[in-house]
């Protein structure tokens, strides 16, 4: 797959879109997180339940929350999508590489600027609650000219439309849109938003994600890959 793709309703049978409450991420007292600002930066730490109890008066971002390592009870609430189960990743030993699965949590007018994902990778990210936004552009060098694709992707995400090689998706709970290796995308959520997501590599781009991983010095996990 080489286009990015919206399945409406795809994970409408999850127990996490009637567990993963706002009340029941309020309820986890003892699990901190880390806090983003609106360029991705670390802010802080904070308890989950003080976050979720503040998130319509805080701009902050719960961004790549891995919450299986505190609470693994929580990947029997969902089951991967076909195209993802048979990631190159999931040969690499937890104890050399953390999984890329991750809960994004944040109030209205928050979200990711404008970049690509790690090593390459595919991804895909599901609504559990709320609406996300998306502006996605396919693979292209814009080192030259980041500033200005920023500013076009937030234009694709005010007017609510694709234009020229931009496209537009909207997001409601229990879509799950599939995005291709090397695509550029920016998000924000229109109301308070939990998501979640994960990268992975299928054979198709497993030398493509080897090339990252040498890019990012982390040539010890190539073999695992081979």
């Amino acid at each position: 797959m080489n286009k990015p793709l919206l399945f409406k309703g795809y994970s409408n049978g999850w127990p996490a879109l009637h567990h993963w409450s706002w009340e029941y991420f309020a309820d986890l007292k003892e699990t901190m997180i880390d806090l983003y600002d609106h360029h991705g930066d670390f802010v802080c730490k904070n308890l989950l339940s003080e976050f979720v109890r503040q998130i319509d008066s805080t701009k902050l971002y719960a961004s790549g929350w891995r919450f299986y390592l505190e609470h693994p009870e929580m990947k029997s609430h969902f089951s991967e999508p076909e195209f993802s189960r048979h990631d190159c990743l999931k040969k690499i030993p937890a104890t050399c590489f953390l999984e890329l699965l991750w809960i994004f949590i944040g109030g209205r007018g928050t979200g990711t600027s404008l970049h690509q994902d790690v090593l390459g990778s595919h991804a895909w990210l599901s609504i559990i609650d709320g609406k996300k936004l998306m502006a996605l552009h396919p693979p292209e060098d814009f080192s030259t000219c980041m500033e200005e694709k920023i500013i076009e992707s937030e234009c694709v995400l005010e007017s609510g439309f694709g234009k020229g090689h931009w496209q537009f998706f909207e997001l409601n709970p229990g879509d799950l849109i599939f995005i291709p290796s090397l695509w550029w995308h920016a998000a924000r959520n229109e109301c308070k938003t939990i998501a979640l997501t994960r990268n992975f590599v299928s054979e198709d781009i497993k030398q493509k994600a080897t090339e990252h991983l040498y890019g990012n010095k982390l040539n010890h996990l190539v073999s695992y890959l081979e």
